[in-house]
């Protein structure tokens, strides 16, 4: 049998191979790589090997040696002496259920453009991933966003209005593993006392939105609204832009909006339609 160009073949039948010791080693060798391709986020869109090395903790030798095995796989891309993430990627973040025909970004598209058409903010749809919240689309308006929030930048999600708006409405187990891991501070007014978090966390379960004010960027505000399905919170919608020349309040009422529609058709779609791509 064959092997792809670039990886080492073992043949498992020799006497002496250790079992044991074999599957520590391939085990070993996965981690270092998705450390590697964990060591993309964040960056720009070439990466230097020094760089990757010292952001995935792996010697230069190791991580060159793994590279081009990312590499012969179609993962990682590289163009002179810098790398960049690969099409193969792309396509299995392709089949990632939000992602997905009739998924969460799919079912929310009409609502996210209306927000950008009727406002001219900036548009993000967000879930959350233990302490912080994942970006899934953005729609840029017309003054760009101070932080990166291209789809699949991570934030800290007490710093976020979009992170407060789902943690105001999960699980109390959730959003005590959150404030457990102590709140991050990204500019000084972002908030790290636990009971002052926990208060506003209230408040917004009361009035159905959150707001960020300068909280992980200075000059940035925003607001956002959760995407409530079975009485917990799956994504949320905001709108974020300058601290001045906006009319908050509403964009608070836009915002909600969208929220309760994306999350009608989200129990639509689970109810009756079936899954466009099975």
């Amino acid at each position: 049998m064959t092997t792809p160009e670039g990886l080492r073949r073992i043949d498992i039948a020799e006497p002496d191979v250790d079992q044991a010791d074999l599957t520590t080693n391939q085990v070993t060798a996965v981690r270092k790589a998705l450390a590697l391709l964990a060591a993309f986020r964040g960056t720009s869109r070439h990466v230097g090997l020094s760089d990757l090395a010292r952001r995935a903790g792996l010697p230069k030798s190791t991580a060159y040696r793994l590279l081009a095995d990312l590499e012969s796989a179609g993962f990682v891309e590289r163009e002179d002496s810098m790398y960049r993430l690969g099409l193969s990627l792309f396509e299995l973040g392709a089949r990632v259920g939000f992602n997905r025909p009739n998924g969460l970004r799919d079912i929310a598209m009409h609502d996210l453009s209306q927000l950008y058409v009727s406002t001219g903010l900036t548009v993000h749809l967000a879930v959350l991933s233990g302490n912080e919240i994942v970006y899934i689309e953005r729609m840029q308006g017309g003054q760009p966003t101070r932080v990166l929030t291209i789809p699949g930048a991570r934030r800290a999600a007490s710093c976020t209005a979009l992170g407060k708006a789902i943690l105001a409405f999960s699980d109390p187990a959730d959003i005590k593993a959150v404030v457990a891991q102590g709140l991050a501070r990204k500019t000084s007014y972002s908030i790290i006392s636990p009971q002052r978090f926990l208060s506003e966390l209230k408040g917004i379960r009361e009035t159905g939105v959150a707001h960020e004010r300068e909280e992980s960027a200075l000059g940035l505000f925003g607001v956002a609204a959760p995407i409530i399905v079975d009485g917990y919170a799956i994504a949320a919608v905001a709108l974020a832009g300058p601290t001045s020349g906006v009319t908050w309040r509403s964009a608070e009422s836009r915002v909600r909006s969208a929220a309760d529609n994306i999350a009608r058709l989200i129990v639509m779609s689970t109810n009756g339609l079936p899954p466009l791509d099975e």
